[in-house]
């Protein structure tokens, strides 16, 4: 029998193991010498591959290497928690702000915080000069009290997400462009549920030069895990988000948080409410032509 009859006979009687099988299939798209002898994949190769269905193969999930988690927003909700601190950051530096639900939706339009600062400064068409950074420095200050306090819970599916990826052995990174003392807190404030050690990589605003949504997080991300960008899937909650993981040619997922519901998430795989594994995977492991 044939090496690819017999990887498909075994796929179908689901008596490989995941990790075997995820080889194969790998080897299959990158047509790996160790098995084929040749550098491109053989008739046998794109056989096993393409009759291993979803209907056929299980496993089906081994085929994505790691997801990739896109700002804090998508583990946890923080976003009320970060209007918060704006309004209170306003007040201790004498302004006279306060930014309910509606405005401060339309103004995450904007990355970073000291852009919306100064967009909500442009559009009172203020004369004095704000400063933007102060008043930042104050809001995350404040922010990261505010998160210490806040019992902070993982998002719906987020947790069985996780420990899903980590079962299967697919590695599991946060891609954050916010300041590491952000990314600190927040996985302070989610223990017991989650710990840092749950991911294979954690990032930050000092390790790139361009923020969302330019692709230099993602790209910083694709190298550090050592994966390429076809053997990933983001997880974005912010239109900005989105257009980061695609420029860098990765496949993503939208995951709107509580205030970013309303914005454009064309070119999103799917958009989803709750995060589950097996359709996260299902979504991003079709096969695909070599």
């Amino acid at each position: 029998m044939r090496f690819a009859d017999a990887a498909v006979s075994q796929c179908k009687a689901n008596t490989w193991p995941s990790r075997s099988w995820c080889f194969l299939l790998y080897a299959c798209r990158r047509g790996s010498k160790e098995l084929t002898e040749t550098t491109r994949p053989t008739d046998d190769f794109r056989a096993a591959f393409t009759s291993c269905t979803l209907n056929t193969f299980s496993h089906h999930i081994c085929l994505m290497l790691a997801i990739l988690f896109g700002s804090i927003g998508t583990v946890a909700e923080t976003s009320e928690l970060q209007r918060q601190a704006f309004n209170l950051a306003f007040k201790a530096h004498g302004l006279n702000w306060h930014w309910a639900r509606e405005p401060y939706r339309k103004l995450l339009v904007f990355s970073g915080g000291e852009q919306r600062i100064h967009a909500w400064a442009k559009n009172l068409h203020m004369t004095t000069t704000i400063d933007a950074h102060a008043i930042h420095i104050s809001k995350s200050e404040i922010y990261q009290r505010l998160l210490s306090e806040s019992g902070l819970q993982p998002r719906a599916g987020v947790l069985d997400t996780i420990r899903a990826a980590q079962s299967q052995g697919v590695a599991v990174a946060l891609v954050s462009a916010t300041s590491p003392e952000n990314v600190t807190q927040m996985i302070a404030a989610l223990h017991p549920h989650l710990n840092a050690n749950d991911f294979s990589l954690l990032t930050n605003s000092t390790l790139f030069k361009h923020r969302k949504p330019a692709p230099d997080a993602y790209i910083y991300a694709l190298q550090m895990l050592g994966v390429s960008a076809a053997d990933c899937i983001a997880i974005e909650d912010n239109a900005d988000g989105l257009a980061s993981a695609l420029s860098a040619g990765i496949q993503c997922v939208a995951f709107p948080g509580e205030n970013t519901a309303d914005h454009d998430y064309s070119g999103a795989q799917q958009v989803v409410r709750h995060m589950s594994f097996d359709a996260l995977m299902a979504g991003a492991s079709q096969p695909k032509a070599f």
